[in-house]
C-alpha cells in the first residue's frame, strides 16, 4: 500500500514531467534546461535534481522498477510461467500508476523527436534484467538463454499493450495484462507447429 508521503513524492514527480512535456512540445527539447523544467513546475533547481538526474529522466517519468527482493514470490511459485510473467511486468505498471495523458505526451514528443525514442525503450532495460534473473532462478542455471529470450518478449508485449491503452481511452487498465498475454501467447503459437486438420 502507497504511503501518503510516497502519493505526493509521486504527484510532484508528476508535476515535474508535466512542465518537462509542455516545454520540450513547445520548443524542442534541445532548448528546454533542467533549469527551465524547474521554473515551470515552480520549484527549485535542487528539488529538480531530487527527483530526476537529467532533463531526459524528466521527460519520461517515473519509470517501472522490478525489485528482487519483493518479487521473489516468482522464483518458487507453481503457477504457471506465463501467468506469474504478466502479473510481475504487468504489476510494475500498476504500482507506479502510469498516466495516460502523460504517456500520449511522451509518445508525440518521440514523434517529433525520433532520438528520444532509444531513450524510452532503455527505460524498461533494468526492470527487464531484473525479470531475467528471476526465471534463471526459477528455470535454473542452465536456462540463461531462455530466461533472456522470455524477458525480451514479455518487455516488448507488455510496451505494444501499454501504448495501446494510452491510445484507447476505452481501455482499462486491466486490458494491459490481457493484451500483454494475448500478444505472447500468439507469438509463441507462431513459433509452433500447427497440427493439420484431418481430412474428411
Amino acid at each position: 500500500m502507497t504511503s501518503p508521503r510516497e502519493r505526493r513524492r509521486r504527484e510532484t514527480a508528476r508535476d515535474i514531467q508535466r512542465a518537462a512535456l509542455r516545454l520540450c512540445l513547445a520548443h524542442g527539447s534541445a532548448a528546454v534546461t533542467a533549469e527551465a523544467i524547474a521554473v515551470e513546475a515552480g520549484i527549485s533547481t535542487r528539488t529538480f535534481f531530487n527527483y530526476y538526474q537529467n532533463k531526459q529522466a524528466a521527460i519520461l517519468g517515473i519509470q517501472p522498477r522490478l525489485d528482487l527482493e519483493s518479487a521473489g514470490w516468482f522464483v518458487t511459485s507453481a503457477a504457471p510461467l506465463l501467468d506469474d510473467v504478466v502479473r510481475v511486468m504487468a504489476g510494475m505498471i500498476d504500482e507506479v500508476e502510469v498516466s495516460r495523458d502523460l504517456l500520449c505526451q511522451v509518445r508525440s514528443l518521440i514523434e517529433a523527436e525520433p532520438p528520444l525514442l532509444p531513450l524510452f525503450k532503455a527505460s524498461l532495460d533494468a526492470a527487464t534484467q531484473t525479470l531475467v534473473v528471476l526465471l534463471e532462478r526459477r528455470l535454473g542455471p542452465d536456462h540463461r538463454a531462455q530466461a533472456e529470450l522470455i524477458a525480451a518478449l514479455a518487455r516488448q508485449a507488455l510496451s505494444i499493450a501499454v501504448w495501446a491503452w494510452a491510445a484507447d481511452e476505452a481501455m482499462g487498465r486491466s486490458c494491459i495484462s490481457a493484451m500483454m498475454r494475448s500478444h505472447i501467447e500468439k507469438s509463441c503459437a507462431c513459433l509452433v507447429p500447427q497440427p493439420c486438420a484431418a481430412s474428411g
